[in-house]
């Protein structure tokens, strides 16, 4: 039996972003249950869990590999809480969610909310060079787009993996957290902060 589930997408908005040329009406309940389990509801990207499993299936199979990560961390996001309130947040995590699926969308990218303000992306099909150039596009769209009436600034670390296997054990991710976190959050060519 297969059970359909009406869906409105005023409630659930990243639904027409991550299944395009879905129809509002019926939709398989067990497919929607999927999305929710697997996808962020507020940034519309997908879990650290996906993640993990998108790593795991990667080591057993020969099909397309990364050939690169980047780690995001929002900077400065628990000061931008602290000040603003926790709505406010949530709406900055949701504004940059937006960011993200556009750069998804134009370039070959897989972005996963990996915690708090912390994000993965896994990159297919691209060189050194244009991974960073990616990256700094994206630094700068976060940079010049308006948070209710804000703006914050994103750190980007970048993994360069060529044709080696991204690891499911976190190594790659793990390396670029700590560099993070270890450069006060300014892995590559920053311009200065911004305000909040």
């Amino acid at each position: 039996m297969n059970l359909n589930l009406v869906l409105t997408f005023s409630e659930h908005p990243h639904l027409t972003t991550l299944c395009p040329g879905i129809q509002v009406g019926h939709y398989p309940t067990n497919r929607v249950l999927i999305i929710e389990k697997e996808t962020d509801v507020l940034t519309g990207r997908f879990k650290c869990r996906k993640l993990f499993e998108t790593l795991a299936y990667l080591e057993t199979t020969e099909s397309r590999k990364p050939t690169g990560v980047l780690m995001l961390d929002i900077d400065h996001f628990k000061e931008f809480n602290d000040k603003y309130g926790h709505a406010a947040g949530d709406r900055c995590l949701s504004r940059f969610g937006e960011i993200l699926i556009k750069f998804a969308q134009t370039f070959r990218l897989q972005f996963y909310r990996y915690g708090g303000e912390e994000f993965v992306a896994m990159a297919y099909g691209y060189d050194e060079e244009k991974l960073f150039s990616i990256a700094e596009n994206l630094r700068i769209a976060v940079k010049d787009s308006e948070m209710d009436g804000n703006y914050i600034t994103v750190s980007i670390g970048v993994a360069y993996c060529g044709n080696a296997q991204v690891l499911n054990d976190e190594k790659v991710i793990d390396r670029e957290e700590s560099k993070i976190g270890v450069y006060d959050m300014l892995v590559f060519t920053l311009s200065k902060q911004l305000e909040h």
